[in-house]
């Protein structure tokens, strides 16, 4: 019974996360008191409590590792980092098969190369001396391609006077380098801030078509706390969504409501800690996910 419902754990991580396509709740360990060893995560499915996925985070607080250690066969991702806490590489699968993700870096320009199914990944990421990204190109190889890199995509960020991002364009190249028509390949996100706090308040993502596809509206408390997330689709297949911000007297996070036409994610927090995520079906509990806490 019990590795049945492991099973069913295993999608349902995968199907539910409100954000993440793999439940991975921490990319750096909280920065509470005490140092974060690691944080383990155990699911209340169908009466039973199950210890799912382990995040496992160094001194410095990197992620390094994420998987559950009594699941020999079950999927694992392990990250490494340089003396300066970059990350250098990244593994996602089993024991049997695994993909590994590899980075380097020079001025300004980070590179990642991934191998998949006999094709060769390479994305060159450029930022100015600001640490802004400007630019981001991926070059594919192999198979079908041959062993010379082509250029397949390119995105250009702009900013406006107050080096705040405004807008991204998204270019697709053919296999034989050349650029695609702009009427259908051509992308764009437009931010907008407002004037008196500098804070974001309106995202608006254009699609192919140079269309508004969706867009995000922030809204604040006075003293600048983030309030909700307003995320408005165009399309009759995408579910619109809305992140709710809760806080405590002292004005602590306690609660963010993600809430979706069909389903609903409560985060709960407690001292600055994620110490629990309830998944809704309509209005019907359906899962709880408690963190536990181990420091050094």
């Amino acid at each position: 019974m019990k590795n049945n419902i492991y099973i069913i754990l295993v999608i349902l991580i995968w199907v539910l996360s409100p954000s993440n396509t793999n439940a991975q709740y921490f990319s750096k360990a909280p920065e509470l008191n005490k140092k974060v060893h690691k944080i383990v995560e155990w699911m209340q499915l169908d009466g039973e409590v199950i210890k799912a996925n382990t995040s496992y985070f160094n001194k410095a607080g990197n992620l390094v590792g994420y998987y559950n250690e009594e699941d020999k066969n079950g999927e694992k991702i392990s990250l490494k980092y340089d003396e300066k806490g970059r990350l250098v590489e990244k593994k996602i699968g089993s024991e049997e098969s695994s993909t590994t993700i590899r980075y380097a870096y020079k001025k300004n320009i980070s590179i990642r190369q991934e191998h998949y199914r006999g094709k060769v990944f390479k994305i060159f990421e450029y930022r100015n001396d600001k640490g802004q990204m400007i630019e981001k190109k991926t070059f594919l190889k192999g198979g079908e391609l041959g062993e010379k890199f082509i250029l397949r995509e390119r995105y250009l960020y702009h900013y406006n006077e107050q080096d705040s991002l405004k807008g991204t364009t998204h270019k697709v190249y053919s296999l034989d380098g050349r650029r695609k028509g702009k009427s259908f390949e051509t992308k764009k996100m437009v931010y907008t801030y407002d004037r008196k706090t500098g804070k974001r308040s309106k995202v608006i993502y254009f699609d192919v078509n140079g269309d508004e596809a969706t867009r995000n509206q922030y809204s604040y408390f006075s003293d600048g706390r983030i309030k909700k997330i307003m995320m408005i689709s165009q399309s009759p297949n995408e579910s619109n969504r809305l992140i709710e911000f809760q806080y405590n007297g002292d004005k602590t996070l306690w609660q963010q409501i993600e809430t979706t036409n069909y389903k609903r994610f409560v985060k709960i927090y407690k001292n600055r800690r994620l110490i629990r995520q309830r998944t809704y079906i309509g209005d019907e509990l359906f899962a709880i996910v408690d963190f536990q806490y181990v420091f050094y």
